[in-house]
C-alpha cells in the first residue's frame, strides 16, 4: 500500500490519533464537565467575594 512498511503506517496513526484526540479531548471534557453534578451550572463570577 504506497510502499509505505508497517512501521511507518503505524506512525501516521499513532499522529493522526494524536491530532484527533487532541481536537476532540477539549470538546469531550466540555462535556462531561457540563453534566457533573459538582460542577458549577454556568454561575458568573463577578470577581468579588461572596457575602
Amino acid at each position: 500500500m504506497f510502499g509505505l512498511t508497517r512501521g511507518e503506517i503505524l506512525l501516521v496513526a499513532f499522529i493522526f490519533a494524536l491530532v484527533y484526540g487532541a481536537g476532540l479531548l477539549p470538546k469531550l471534557i466540555a462535556l462531561l464537565s457540563r453534566g457533573s453534578a459538582t460542577a458549577p451550572a454556568g454561575g458568573e463570577d463577578d470577581g468579588k467575594p461572596d457575602e
